[in-house]
């Protein structure tokens, strides 16, 4: 009876992790896909598929993520499982994750030289995940934005009519509408109709207003300013299409567009394509200091390719993942796991890469972990691949071992009990309320000088005037009232009115006649408020 419902059960949560090691593996996604409570530093592997505590000694050269890649027969219905484990995960909402089967897709990129059907391969497998991680709608931390890519699709499906001469204007034109400015201008346009003509003298600052963004907008679009070209700047900056050769944005866009972009290197292309895709994720997983409302993300994404093919795009587009992460040399928070036949990037095994299967998931992560500083040097095209082999249980004993290990895992990923949450001096809270504390106690404190400053003054600003005992001791050039209310008639303030008057007849005259002698005289009094 026991094996019985032991069966039942696996049939449901594990059935189709049915290999030797699966728990293993298991583990392993499940550690890869949790991210540092501080940054994103590497962290040591135990054998039981936890992180050790602390951080490892060598940090920058071991910094990523691998791309793992199940290999073998075994593999049928593993990244299912794995992404019904990933979707199911505990606390709800925690993980992103993409599953894409590339089994039906057709074989139009052959290995060897990149084609256009390489860029439209890759591009629509980019896309499909990103329209999926934009959509999921049951993570609980902000939505991915993808920024970047989303122009570059943007602007290699836009075609210009056949005999257009002014494609440049067109394009910017079009790329101001579709920029935040737009929303700026319609406001203004808004507010101009419901106030100028109740209120005509506000005609010409709105109009100023207007051409102001205009203005800011073809700053922007140059590409060149700091902080104000935003997402143009990029562009200029990236090192697959020579963007050197432009010189602005919008001449670098024309060369995107469809029609031209043909004319550039695919392989190149295609690199733009997905290195736009990781810096969009780079963007949205790094907290800048004055997004304090934005939750830390506590787990990466999760693309799930099934299937994998040398022409059916998979494994091309693991190799621009490769390609790109060995020259931007950037930290990208994307876990990719892949299923194949053959062990990607050339279906073949290699002398560079021991094979290992899912029982040493563990002992594998750590020979990568271990390897990936010298391979990202030599610029190894496997520096990033963790193949692991997938052997389906031979022995019904085998079999019932595999089915009591996946038993225990239990149907989901659990990071409940405080596992998936950030460090305390980096939650929203600490963020927002640190400087929130500081500003409050720089202006209290700049409060309380003024105050005294005040005090010693005679309850003035004037530095001639100083406060003795009870007495109010210095210089007065009318400009403030110091008798008031003990000066009942205000005979004293009479004078100093007098006086405050004659001062600024005189300077307006020295404005007018620099040439005429300016003095100065005192009239030194001793005044009490007795």
């Amino acid at each position: 009876m026991v094996y019985f419902g032991m069966d039942q059960t696996v049939a449901v949560a594990g059935e189709q992790l049915a290999f030797a090691g699966a728990d293993r593996l298991v583990k392993l996604i499940g550690a890869l896909y949790q991210r540092p409570r501080v940054g994103d530093r590497p962290r040591e592997l135990q054998d039981d598929g936890e992180w050790r505590r602390g951080y490892h000694r060598e940090r920058a050269g071991r910094r990523g993520l691998p791309m793992v890649c199940l290999v073998g027969d075994a593999r049928e219905g593993a990244l299912e499982e794995l992404g019904s484990r990933l979707q199911n995960a505990k606390p709800a909402g925690t993980v992103r994750s993409v599953y894409l089967s590339l089994a039906d897709r057709p074989d139009v990129d052959p290995p060897g030289k990149a084609t256009e059907a390489t860029v439209e391969v890759v591009r629509d497998i980019l896309w499909r995940v990103r329209n999926t991680l934009v959509r999921s709608s049951r993570t609980r931390e902000s939505r991915l934005r993808f920024r970047l890519f989303t122009l570059v699709d943007q602007l290699m499906a836009k075609r210009f009519p056949d005999g257009e001469t002014d494609t440049e204007a067109i394009l910017l034109r079009e790329l101001q509408e579709n920029g935040l400015l737009v929303r700026f201008r319609s406001a203004i346009d808004s507010v101009s109709r419901e106030l100028v003509p109740q209120h005509p003298a506000w005609r010409f600052p709105l109009l100023l207003l207007r051409w102001l963004t205009i203005g800011f907008f073809r700053l922007a679009v140059t590409g060149r300013v700091p902080g104000l070209s935003g997402r143009y700047r990029w562009f200029l900056r990236q090192p697959h299409l020579a963007p050197e050769m432009s010189g602005s944005f919008v001449r670098f866009a024309m060369r995107l567009t469809d029609g031209e972009w043909q004319h550039e290197s695919p392989q190149y292309v295609s690199r733009l394509l997905v290195n736009a895709f990781l810096e969009d994720l780079r963007r949205e997983y790094r907290l800048r200091p004055w997004q304090f409302w934005r939750r830390r993300r506590m787990t990466y994404p999760v693309l799930l390719l099934d299937e994998v093919g040398p022409a059916n795009g998979g494994y091309r587009l693991l190799d621009l993942i490769n390609e790109v992460r060995n020259q931007v040399g950037l930290f990208d928070p994307l876990l990719v796991v892949s299923a194949s036949q053959a062990p990607p990037p050339d279906a073949a095994p290699s002398e560079d890469r021991p094979k290992y299967y899912a029982a040493d998931s563990a002992d594998a992560y750590r020979v990568w972990q271990n390897r990936l500083s010298a391979d990202r040097r030599a610029r190894r095209p496997t520096a990033w691949y963790l193949p692991i082999g997938l052997d389906a249980p031979h022995t019904e004993t085998e079999k019932t071992e595999v089915r009591k290990r996946m038993l225990a895992l239990g149907e989901h990923y659990d990071l409940s009990g405080g596992r998936a949450r950030a460090a305390w001096w980096t939650t929203r809270w600490v963020r927002a309320g640190v400087p929130a504390v500081v500003l409050a106690l720089v202006a209290g404190f700049a409060v309380v000088r003024y105050q005294s400053f005040l005090d010693s003054h005679c309850g003035t600003s004037s530095e001639w005037l100083a406060r003795v005992d009870d007495q109010c001791v210095g210089v007065s050039d009318g400009t403030f009232t110091l008798f008031s209310p003990l000066d009942k008639e205000g005979t004293i303030q009479q004078v100093e009115a007098v006086i405050a008057d004659q001062n600024r007849r005189a300077e307006e005259l020295h404005r007018q006649h620099p040439e005429r002698p300016y003095i100065t005289l005192v009239d030194l009094e001793a005044l009490t408020s007795s």
